[in-house]
């Protein structure tokens, strides 16, 4: 069964042209790839919502697993509030509707803005130069894309 977080992802994410696979969707560009990942706790009712990029085309048939990206955050990153009650659907003060409408909020004001930004390899490059993707852990095979972290 679909849970209330899920289907926010599928809706919103949806509508903007990205595709499900499983617990993850992708918005697949010329040479970067979008990757959102709903990810659950192995403790409990608790979620993560993981927002990466592959840097690159991809391979015919073959989609950048999360843990492979280049670029890798969570999307509490991206709010200024703190989404852990959003996402733990264990904690009954929080109700569907206040979850959906703040989520809907995030990835539509915040997460999804920032991917905007990220539409290739060169805007990545020039964000990275100015210093502008703090929210991203980045890996060491980015930078022969991107230029040294220096």
């Amino acid at each position: 069964m679909k849970t209330i977080i899920e289907t926010v992802l599928d809706e919103v994410l949806s509508d903007e042209g990205y595709r499900k696979h499983g617990k993850t969707w992708y918005a697949m560009l010329a040479d970067v790839t979008h990757v959102i990942k709903l990810q659950r706790s192995r403790f409990g009712n608790q979620y993560y919502i993981n927002v990466c990029v592959w840097l690159g085309p991809q391979a015919e048939g073959k989609l950048p697993k999360e843990h492979e990206c280049h670029l890798r955050s969570r999307v509490e990153e991206f709010s200024k509030a703190s989404l852990d009650a959003m996402l733990d659907l264990d904690n009954q003060r929080v109700t569907d509707e206040k979850r959906s409408t703040t989520l809907r909020s995030t990835l539509q004001k915040s997460v999804l803005p920032v991917l905007e930004k990220m539409g290739s390899i060169e805007a990545v490059t020039k964000l990275h130069k100015r210093k502008q993707l703090g929210a991203f852990a980045i890996t060491a095979e980015a930078f022969p894309l991107i230029g040294s972290p220096h």
